[in-house]
């Protein structure tokens, strides 16, 4: 079932700098990876037959909308569900009818019944059935797929709409995301949640022994840890899958269950050592890795990489090229034919105010630059480098290192938090506030960072997600670019990432105005 809010918010911006180029893949390193198939059901390929039956309790009025609304979401639409089935299945599976390409459509029948049970849906549906069989010619075994549309809400139902079996309830058109994630429940699908993780000492975290225990708690309050903050799951959490939060592309996971993945689409890393592996997007057909594997030792679970962007009907309408998934990759825990899915949050930080991560705003892409580390497995997951065709991933087994704040496997690492404006040497993190409508920031450049006469640094820029509680969300928007001192560039959302080369050591000066005039100058 379904039932879930979006918001959008905007943000202000925040520097980061660390040493080396920020993104590169890392040279010198082989691939080992393998080839791997899922145990799973079933692949869902070919043509899948829907029928929708439309059906009016004696005691309801007229209903409010009519079967040609439902069509059109199911199939006449730019974004129907029958349109995101085939794009989604890379033409692998589509909807049509027994009779009409676009669906075969059955009612209005009135039934002798009110509507007066939420758990009498299936008996309300099959009297329905039986009168489109009679009036009709409805044959139930011509049909995967049966939707059910009732003309108002069984008294106790809570949900948005339903799926059991190969029925589908739905008490209003409602829209072609809820059809496809009703759908996905009949094709065996549960739903896209959330890892919400607490460490030992109860703090957020990505992972920890606690969060990765089977049969964890659903989150009381969305969005957040549960009481005496412990790990918890946050049901529909998954901000990208038609099974979770939106009306995106499923995820990997998900697509592998279906049997949409080819075999080269689908890589594993090696069980000891480094992996270096190009994960290409899952919204468009490939011959390359899709869906990176990661086995974590000591039982039958995986962590899942795969990489966005905004490609298709569907995943371009709901985020851009400077979204922090498509400057990042997503990461899911489970079993190879696990179903629910659970996406890590790679920047969890504090607790969120609202139930859901909007996609261009979200913390669960694992940033360009930085590290993932499972501590109890051992294992360290990084991204090395994005680009519109592909992520560079890093895999690396027997490490316990510290999750890299920004810029990874650079030489030393410094970055800025939100609090207060000061003066630092490149080895360590200060404080940065904005001061008026900019944000200033003075540092030592010195032999610490590159060489003795100076060197280069690399230069990001983060947004803050306004109204949200954590003042350093990271926001990842494309980079490119070089700007030597004294130099002023404008950082746009196509132009955010700066490779800075210092004449010399000695103090500097980086400045960012609220029109985003980005100014790196010597400082007295």
């Amino acid at each position: 079932m379904r039932n879930v809010p979006f918001t959008h918010r905007s943000g202000f911006l925040l520097l980061c700098l660390a040493v080396s180029a920020c993104g590169a893949a890392m040279e010198g390193e082989a691939d080992e990876v393998e080839t791997i198939s899922a145990v799973q059901q079933p692949a869902v390929i070919g043509d899948r037959k829907v029928a929708a039956i439309f059906i009016r309790f004696n005691t309801s009025p007229t209903p409010t909308y009519t079967v040609n609304d439902v069509r059109d979401r199911l199939f006449n639409n730019a974004d129907s569900t029958s349109k995101f089935f085939h794009e989604a299945s890379y033409g692998k599976m589509n909807l049509t009818g027994h009779v009409n390409a676009d669906g075969d459509y059955f009612g209005w029948y009135t039934i002798n019944a009110a509507p007066t049970s939420c758990s009498l849906r299936p008996t309300y549906a099959a009297m329905g059935r039986a009168i489109a069989a009679t009036a009709d010619g409805y044959v139930e075994s011509n049909y995967q797929h049966t939707m059910y549309f009732f003309s108002e809400r069984p008294a106790g139902c809570t949900d948005g709409a339903a799926a059991l079996g190969s029925s589908t309830y739905f008490y209003s058109p409602a829209d072609s995301g809820t059809f496809a994630h009703e759908l996905g429940h009949n094709l065996g699908l549960g739903h896209s949640d959330l890892l919400n993780c607490a460490d030992a000492s109860g703090n957020w975290a990505s992972m920890s022994s606690s969060c990765a225990q089977p049969n964890l708690p659903a989150c009381a309050n969305s969005g957040q840890l549960n009481p005496g903050n412990t790990s918890c799951v946050q049901g529909y959490g998954d901000s990208f899958s038609t099974m979770g939060a939106q009306f995106l592309h499923y995820n990997a996971p998900e697509k592998a269950l279906l049997g949409w993945f080819d075999p080269e689409n689908t890589a594993t890393a090696s069980a000891s050592g480094t992996s270096v592996v190009s994960v290409e997007p899952i919204e468009e057909p490939s011959d390359g890795v899709q869906r990176l594997v990661v086995p974590i030792p000591g039982g039958d679970e995986t962590y899942q990489v795969e990489y966005r962007q905004p490609l298709g009907i569907f995943d371009s309408q709901r985020f851009t090229a400077g979204s922090p998934v498509a400057r990042g990759i997503l990461v899911h825990r489970g079993t190879l034919e696990g179903t629910p899915t659970r996406i890590v949050n790679m920047t969890p930080s504090v607790p969120i105010d609202v139930p859901h991560y909007p996609a261009n705003v979200s913390r669960e892409a694992l940033p360009w630059g930085h590290t993932f580390v499972d501590r109890d497995a051992n294992l360290a997951i990084s991204l090395l480098g994005v680009s519109p065709s592909e992520a560079t991933v890093k895999v690396t087994r027997g490490t316990a290192a510290a999750p890299i704040p920004a810029c990874a496997d650079a030489p030393s690492h410094w970055y800025l938090k939100c609090g207060a404006t000061g003066v630092t040497s490149m080895n360590a993190a200060t404080e940065l506030t904005a001061v008026g409508d900019a944000l200033a920031l003075t540092y030592q450049v010195s032999q610490a960072i590159a060489t003795q006469n100076g060197g280069d640094v690399c230069m990001l820029v983060q947004t803050h997600t306004a109204g949200q509680s954590d003042p350093c969300t990271q926001y990842w928007v494309p980079a490119g670019g070089t700007q030597a001192s004294g130099e002023t560039k404008t950082v746009s959302p196509n132009l955010a990432g700066f490779r800075i080369t210092y004449p010399a050591s000695g103090s500097y000066k980086a400045s960012l105005s609220a029109a985003g005039a980005l100014s790196v100058t010597p400082s007295p």
